[in-house]
């Protein structure tokens, strides 16, 4: 009996040659983003959650897992594969587009070569759709989405709320960060509001003077019979790590303490006070002609917002200080009404 033997189709030398240098760009982009999980981990652990970024992850290997999928498909000459690759080729370059515009890269050859893989990602994708090559190698008649196209869509959708997330989580923390219009700063006998925040300061607190407007900021000046002086004041800024705090830390060092004094750490550390986070450094400072005091300097930083309370403490007693910057903390609060 005479078999016929099925004639095979090989694929045309020129989408050969670029499945080939896809693969590589997707192969070192799965590479990259395995190296650098841990990295992308630690650095927004704080901006975002954890799920977020496990999530986030996890789609981003899975989604290059389905480019080489695509690949494998259009050679075995699958009626699906041409939508598969179109999808592929759209996200993986898309994502290089990201990257080469968000202005990190610095060096001027890593500029070009990107530059250079965005530009061949262009012609493959307008090859997939103006090829005669393509055309003949799969024709139009033959092709369907199937249900790995259907997959393909399904991954796609799901990176949409990926990348919006951010923006809309940006968007609510400015809007959560907005400052609201206060008539009276001072609500009560120790309890006062600037409009970022509202705070009670402890009994024996005397308050002596509130400096600034409700554009600049307002600070408050307390001192307790001669042995304490204290200044709360609330901004926006980003505090997302120790780093930052200490940048707030230099800043005040260099306003408040002005002249040149002598520094010694005696307590530091950082407490999460239900949604807020408490950086906080404690000194032994002074002169050997004037003496030495105690000198605390704490920043409240609010986890939805850029909204940060800082409290500037000098004074005599460490015990004391510490019990009361403890209760001056659970008093804050960054939800004004």
């Amino acid at each position: 009996m005479e078999t016929k033997k099925e004639k095979i189709r090989k694929p045309p030398i020129w989408l050969t040659i670029q499945l080939f240098i896809f693969m590589m760009i997707v192969i070192v982009d799965i590479c990259g983003l395995v190296d650098n999980f841990k990295s992308l981990w630690l650095d927004n652990l704080d901006y975002l959650s954890s799920v977020y970024v496990a999530f986030s992850g996890g789609l981003d290997i899975l989604v290059y897992a389905y480019a080489l999928l695509s690949i494998y498909t259009i050679l075995q000459h699958k009626p699906y594969s041409v939508f598969m690759l179109r999808l592929s080729v759209f996200y993986v370059f898309t994502q290089i587009a990201f990257r080469f515009l968000s202005g990190n890269n610095v060096i001027p050859m890593q500029i070009g070569i990107n530059a250079l893989v965005f530009l061949s990602g262009i012609i493959f994708f307008v090859y997939l759709f103006k090829s005669h090559g393509m055309k003949a190698f799969i024709p139009r008649t033959e092709r369907k989405v199937g249900a790995y196209g259907a997959l393909g869509l399904m991954l796609y959708l799901a990176v949409v709320p990926l990348y919006a997330y951010p923006s809309y989580y940006q968007i609510t923390k400015n809007r959560k960060s907005l400052p609201i219009p206060v008539k009276n700063l001072q609500l009560s006998y120790n309890t006062y509001r600037d409009g970022l925040t509202e705070f009670r300061a402890i009994k024996n607190w005397q308050l002596d003077t509130i400096a600034g407007d409700a554009k600049q900021g307002y600070l408050f000046a307390f001192n307790s019979h001669g042995s304490r002086d204290i200044l709360v004041h609330s901004f926006n800024a980003e505090c997302r790590s120790r780093l930052e705090f200490y940048q707030l830390l230099s800043n005040v060092c260099n306003h408040i303490l002005g002249k040149p004094y002598s520094l010694c750490e005696v307590k530091y550390g950082e407490v999460n006070e239900i949604g807020n986070i408490c950086y906080y450094e404690c000194y032994n400072i002074g002169t050997p002609s004037v003496g030495y005091k105690y000198w605390w300097y704490v920043a409240l930083c609010d986890k939805t917002s850029y909204k940060i309370l800082e409290l500037s403490y000098l004074c005599n007693d460490l015990q004391t200080s510490q019990r009361e910057i403890k209760d001056f903390i659970k008093s804050v609060t960054f939800k004004l009404k």
